[in-house]
């Protein structure tokens, strides 16, 4: 005599043993589906079967994942419907085979109806239809995600080319929260600017005077000034004059309007760099890379005549030839005039010109952390002070009869 034991899915904690065969005290008979033709007693008569179906008084409810089938087995030890998760009957006479021992009594079980066996093919046939959705499905997905990679690749590629290289990282000394402008970097760049850069381009938003303290002296920059002549008027006349910069005076321009600047540069008008580093994205590195990026074209890239190949411009071929070589500028206190030099040195001056009052922000901005810290500080004593005696009083009851 052999027992398995079933364990009830609707109440895991309780476990029933059935009997299995072979007993020759029990007058089995062989379950049938509901809506199927009973078998024949001839097929099922044995004197051995493979499970005592008079043990069951309830419904067993057979179910796969596309199909329902109920079947009607008399149960007399399982206490309530039970469902069995499996993918088709296929996995039940494999678990009756594994239970009994013995192959030809379970084929005799399941074997005797025919309706069974075809209902059992067809769910075990669902099921592998099942499976060959998953596979198609798992390489449908394969295949989107490896298109939107080769999509993503398309893109990048199309932007580098439209939008240029990007440009690295540069560890800038006044990048830090706490960190300034390096002054002295400030007015090497201001020498660049004026004697490489401001033949072309502009600073519009640039005063002398926005130089005072900054990178000059006051008696500096008015000499500075007035080197330059300013066209101001009208006089008593009614008539334009000219006259010695001063410092309320902005740069000079290099042309007269946008025409002009286009004529002699070949139809290119070179912007104005009072805000260049706010206007281009990552505005310092880019510049930086600008300046010095420039390159001999690659092998199979063709280079318009008057343009120049430089991978960091949007399109590879920009106008402006290069202007920082070596020595192009002495600067004055002996540092060398390198290419980095000169154009780290114009890039920290440019980026002072676009946010001169970015030390003053820090400044206040460390100034009110640490008032809102001693604010803070002060909240919480108060709400210890205020709050304590509420939140750690105990309150008793005492109850007289």
């Amino acid at each position: 005599m052999k027992w398995a034991d079933s364990v009830d899915r609707g109440a895991p904690d309780r476990a029933t043993r059935i009997k299995i065969g072979p007993d020759d005290s029990i007058n089995s008979k062989p379950f049938v589906l509901k809506g199927f033709p009973e078998a024949d007693s001839s097929s099922s008569s044995s004197s051995h079967t493979p499970l005592s179906t008079d043990l069951f008084k309830r419904d067993v409810l057979c179910s796969s994942r596309r199909s329902k089938l109920p079947l009607d087995l008399d149960a007399m030890s399982l206490g309530k419907k039970i469902r069995i998760g499996a993918e088709g009957f296929g996995k039940i006479n494999r678990f009756m085979y594994r239970i009994s021992g013995r192959k030809d009594e379970s084929k005799q079980f399941f074997g005797a109806n025919d309706s069974l066996k075809a209902a059992t093919c067809k769910i075990d046939k669902d099921g592998t239809d099942s499976a060959g959705m998953k596979s198609f499905r798992a390489l449908a997905l394969f295949g989107a995600g490896v298109s939107g990679l080769i999509g993503c690749a398309t893109i990048s590629y199309s932007d580098e080319a439209e939008h240029g290289l990007e440009s690295p990282s540069y560890p800038w000394p006044h990048k830090g929260i706490l960190s300034s402008y390096d002054h002295s970097s400030i007015r090497r760049g201001h020498k660049v600017y004026q004697e490489v850069c401001a033949s072309c381009h502009s600073m519009s938003l640039v005063s002398y005077r926005d130089l005072v303290g900054v990178a000059y002296t006051e008696e500096e920059t008015k000499a500075m000034a007035a080197e330059i002549e300013v066209v101001d008027g009208p006089n008593d006349e009614g008539e334009m004059f000219t006259r010695p910069g001063k410092l309320s005076d902005r740069f000079p321009q290099p042309y007269a309007n946008e025409a002009a600047a286009r004529f002699a540069n070949g139809g290119a008008y070179p912007p104005d760099l009072s805000l260049i580093t706010k206007a281009r994205h990552n505005g310092q590195n880019y510049v930086f890379a600008l300046l010095t990026g420039y390159r001999d074209p690659p092998a199979g890239v063709s280079i318009r005549e008057g343009l120049h190949y430089n991978p960091y411009f949007p399109g590879g071929a920009i106008a402006m030839p290069k202007m920082l070589n070596d020595g192009a500028v002495e600067y004055e206190d002996g540092t060398p005039a390198t290419e980095a030099q000169m154009g780290k040195d114009v890039v920290t001056f440019l980026s002072w010109a676009a946010e001169p009052e970015m030390e003053e922000r820090k400044l206040m901005g460390f100034k009110w952390i640490f008032v809102l810290s001693l604010a803070l500080l002060q909240a919480a004593y108060y709400r210890r002070l205020r709050w304590s005696v509420l939140k750690s009083r105990k309150l008793v009851v005492d109850v007289v009869n």
